[in-house]
Formats: C-alpha cells, structure tokens, sequence
C-alpha cells in the first residue's frame, strides 16, 4: 500500500470514528446492536457498501446547497392599514350581497320588523318562531336576515316547514329544497305540496336527503 493511499486511509477511518462517537451516545443499547451488525453486513458486501455510500453523497450534496442557497427575500408592503370593526363588517356585508336571497328564493321577502307588521303578531313571536325552529330566515349580508312570506298561511307557519328544518338545519338550504322541483315529490316543489296540506308526503321526501347525504 503506498504512503498516498495509506493516509487517505487512516483519514478516512478518523472520519468514521468520529461520526460514530457522535452518534452512538444518542442510541440505546439495542440500536447500537444492530448497528453493528449491519456494518459488518456491508463490510462483507462491497456493492451494497458502495450503494449507501453513493447515496450518503446525494444527501450530503443536497445539505451543502441548501446550506449555501441564497435566501429568498420578501418583498411587499405589508398589510396595509388597519380597519375599524364596523368599517370591516361593513366590507364583508359587501361581499355577502352578492348572493343576496332575492335573487333565489322565489318568494317576497321581509325583515322582521315588515313581517310582523304583516302578520299581525310579535316580534318575539317571530323571534320564537325562529329559535324553534318553526319558520326559515334567510342570510342577508353578514348579520341581517329576511323571511320568505310564501311559508306563511294567515298569521302562522305552514305546517310541516318546521319537519324540513328538522332534517335540514341550515336555513338556506332548506328554503332552497322547499322550493325546487323534487323527484320525491311528484316533480312538485315541496313547497307547494306543503302549501295544499301534503305535510306528510313532504316529510317522506325530506327523509330521503337523508337517505342519500
């Protein structure tokens, strides 16, 4: 063995034992077992040394470059001003507007203070109503809300529109279903079923979006 290759030798093995004096301490009893069985694997194997020491290259390649990658800089102006509470409630009322239910729903629609003005009743009745689950308020913007007139028959709610919130707890959602063409009833918006007294066959159809969620 020449004196070159002899050094890089004896070098090589330094480097060795010093990274298992490093790693060693943070193994327990049984890793540093196996260890050194799969050492003396390798050993015994010279392309499958070859393979892990080719990728240990990869990897080492890859720590010095993201090691000396330039770093990336961000650029830009922040976020800006800050905003009141009412200004950005204002904003998102805004934004909310534009699926505003008069554009869906299919019926007229009245804040609470029109709608029991038009049913002659409360505006804790409504509220009640409302809180039982007996009749739908529509989202209008972020915090308001309208009532559809359609499920009102004289100064009460149809019958059965409290059944369809039952199933369907969001309001939207179950004013839409009320008022589109359903293969569950007929090709009728259960709406209108409800309209002619037909409570039971609508709470049917309505345990069938169960049935298919």
């Amino acid at each position: 063995m020449n004196a070159k290759f002899a050094d890089r030798h004896h070098e090589a093995s330094q480097r060795v034992h010093s990274a298992l004096d490093a790693l060693l301490p943070h193994l327990k009893f049984d890793e540093v077992g196996t260890l050194a069985a799969d050492l003396t694997e390798l050993a015994a194997r010279p392309r499958v040394l070859l393979e892990v020491l080719s990728f240990a290259r990869t990897l080492a390649t890859r720590e010095r470059n993201a090691a000396t990658a330039p770093a990336l800089k961000l650029e830009g102006s922040g976020h800006g001003a800050l905003i009141g509470v009412a200004e950005g409630a204002r904003r998102l009322d805004a934004v909310a507007e534009t699926a505003a239910p008069e554009s869906w729903a299919d019926s007229e629609l009245l804040g609470p203070e029109a709608m029991v003005e038009r049913l002659g009743v409360s505006r804790s009745t409504l509220h009640n109503w409302r809180r039982d689950g007996r009749v739908i308020a529509l989202r209008k913007g972020l915090r308001n809300h309208v009532y559809p007139a359609r499920q009102f028959a004289g100064k009460a709610p149809l019958a059965g529109i409290a059944n369809v919130l039952a199933v369907m707890a969001d309001p939207d959602e179950a004013w839409e279903w009320l008022i589109t063409p359903n293969t569950y009833t007929g090709g009728d918006p259960p709406l209108a079923m409800l309209e002619r007294g037909e409570i039971e066959a609508v709470q049917r159809a309505a345990d069938s979006v169960l049935d298919f969620a």
